[in-house]
């Protein structure tokens, strides 16, 4: 038996007719549709959150070599209200019997700052530290758009855009990734109504769509001012080919960025190391090195890639800021030339160097 327990963002209390769906699949092959070992349905009759299940299968269809994993969706009125998003490993492997369960809202006529938040943890946790973040924009006409999009060390996570279309409306839209490949992509519209039967106005359009390991749709599910409505095909394109675009321009914004870092200067004399979020400062004063931690990589399109961590001495507050910019770079000491020049910002004090990092070829993000 699996026991757990579904979690979910946006109202405290479902709707009367809800209907909790929890399944055990077999996900060892990402080419096909994932049987269903066993499956539940809870109807929750507008209970809150946490909501406890208790899933039974039957022991003889496991196998200890496959992969098996639960998922779980919420619906109401014949409409995907919430879904998870992250893959919940269980039984084998050393995966656990027992399993908590964050959904995301995938439904409704809104899709604010709180939605944000909720679909970003699911894709990637709550230390976004542990992520290199770049962000930029894109235009063509009246059309504009800002991006923002999270790495981990096997590529592209997940990316979040925000889009201005002028007189047709505006959408903000999630993607995640996995391993290169979508997996999941949503979006909250507010479009304006060109159909001249219709009245003048706006309508929200809310899509969510999702992919398997191949890139495969594998669910599909939209609302148009609250009411279900088909995917039209050329929506799953459209979809397809605007998250290769941001991909691309996400990695070529981050440039495939590894975030280990060796910055020096002299006169003062410095030396930072930084592997992944932590990183140790040298100074005449500090021979030793000075230890920093939760560190995050940014960059921003046009920008430096800037590194900004916090001591770890929690009773100390001083700042730590480290800007590197592409360039030749050459060593006033040594002589030495660099690829990069760096400036490292300590309690408000500018210091002047050259560094050296780690660029990895990076794989296409988007399918």
């Amino acid at each position: 038996m699996i026991r757990g327990s579904v979690n979910w963002g946006g109202p405290a209390a479902l709707p009367a007719d809800a209907v909790l769906e929890v399944r055990l699949s077999d996900i060892s092959r990402q080419d096909v549709a994932a049987p269903v070992i066993a499956e539940i349905t809870v109807v929750p009759h507008g209970g809150r959150a946490p909501l406890p299940f208790e899933l039974r299968y039957d022991p003889s269809s496991i196998e200890p070599k496959r992969s098996y994993a639960v998922r779980a969706t919420i619906r109401s009125g014949g409409q995907l209200l919430f879904t998870t998003y992250s893959t919940a490993h269980v039984i084998t492997g050393g995966s656990p019997s027992s399993v908590d369960l964050e959904l995301v809202r995938v439904a409704g006529e809104t899709f604010g700052e709180a939605d944000t938040v909720a679909l970003r943890e699911a894709a990637i946790g709550k230390e976004v530290r542990r992520y290199r973040v770049v962000s930029g924009a894109h235009s063509a006409g009246d059309y504009s758009s800002r991006w923002t999009a999270y790495f981990d060390r096997s590529g592209l996570r997940y990316l979040e855009e925000k889009s201005d279309q002028a007189d047709y409306g505006s959408a903000q839209c999630a993607y995640t990734f996995e391993q290169g490949v979508l997996r999941t992509y949503i979006s909250r519209e507010t479009r304006t109504i060109l159909d001249p039967a219709r009245p003048a106005g706006k309508e929200q359009c809310a899509l969510q769509l999702g992919f398997d390991g191949k890139g495969r749709l594998s669910e599909k599910g939209k609302s148009v001012d609250g009411r279900p409505v088909p995917v039209e095909s050329t929506e799953v394109h459209v979809a397809r080919a605007r998250a290769k675009f941001l991909s691309e321009e996400a990695a070529r914004v981050g440039g495939a960025f590894d975030g280990n870092v060796e910055a020096r200067g002299n006169e003062p004399f410095w030396m930072i190391r930084v592997e992944g979020s932590s990183a140790r400062l040298r100074t005449p004063d500090e021979p030793n090195g000075e230890q920093w931690m939760d560190g995050q990589w940014t960059r921003s399109e046009g920008g430096p890639w800037v590194y900004e961590a916090r001591h770890k001495d929690a009773e100390r507050s001083p700042s730590l800021r480290l800007e590197l910019t592409k360039g030749q770079c050459v060593d006033s000491m040594s002589g030495a030339e660099r690829p990069l020049r760096a400036t490292l910002i300590r309690d408000g004090r500018r210091m002047e160097g050259c560094a050296t990092t780690v660029l990895k070829p990076h794989a296409p993000t988007g399918k």
